[in-house]
């Protein structure tokens, strides 16, 4: 029973992750009530972020929504996160940071809602404003590579807002992105043992199933839909990271 809800779990947050990010959100949770400790839900969730990310990639990939100029410097900066992410998680208080996270979010939500054009269509960026991105992003995937819940929304946000990318393509560059650090991060939690393979692999093959959906939905109903998903997602990211 515990293997067939493990599954579900990975099904639900991959679908997610592929539409808007945030799956985290459902897994670390989920596992941590089906009795796992923080660290290890965590840890364990990376396989299914990277199985998510692999499948829902590869959909983005066919439709040709990555874009592939900017991916080379954000793997690297992503990689750099991955390796000081995971070292953080075992010194930190990660339930003092969330409400912080969770405020943060909730602030978001005016900013998509006031600038109405914000992730619909794509925008030329200066240079400048990308360079200043992609400081902001190597901040965003330590947190990301360290905790998760929420990570990927502030990197699609980053990627519209400093790249100028509508929506659906920051999620497809930022699922590539995000596959680095995820890497990185991984091996350094199995390393330190903090990853459960028994419910790792349901929870993988879930999330990679899920990650295909996703995307496949993602990619028929358009950026318009996927942006109303995304507030929806960031507001009830929200109120969960300070409220429970």
């Amino acid at each position: 029973m515990e293997i067939v809800a493990v599954f579900l779990l990975g099904l639900a947050s991959g679908m997610v992750s592929a539409i808007s990010t945030g799956g985290g959100l459902i897994s670390v949770p989920g596992l941590i009530l089906l009795g796992s400790s923080p660290v290890t839900a965590i840890a364990t969730t990376r396989l299914s972020a990277l199985s998510s990310g692999l499948t829902s990639s590869y959909r983005y990939y066919k439709k040709h929504k990555i874009i592939w100029r900017y991916t080379p410097y954000l793997i690297i900066v992503s990689l750099a996160a991955g390796l000081i992410g995971p070292k953080l998680l075992f010194k930190i208080d990660e339930q003092a940071l969330e409400p912080l996270i969770g405020l943060i979010l909730l602030l978001l939500v005016p900013t998509l809602l006031h600038d109405k054009k914000l992730g619909l269509v794509s925008r030329q960026k200066s240079r400048s404003k990308k360079l200043h991105g992609l400081f902001v992003l190597f901040v965003i995937m330590i947190y990301g590579t360290m905790i998760g819940a929420g990570g990927g929304i502030f990197l699609i946000y980053a990627l519209m807002y400093f790249f100028g990318t509508n929506v659906t393509q920051a999620t497809a560059t930022g699922t590539v992105m995000w596959l680095a650090g995820t890497l990185v991060a991984l091996v350094t939690y199995i390393n330190q043992g903090a990853v459960d393979f028994s419910i790792g692999i349901p929870l993988l093959i879930g999330a990679a199933i899920g990650g295909s959906i996703g995307a496949k939905i993602a990619l028929k109903k358009g950026t318009a839909w996927v942006k109303i998903v995304l507030i929806g997602v960031i507001t009830a990211a929200s109120i969960k990271l300070l409220l429970f």
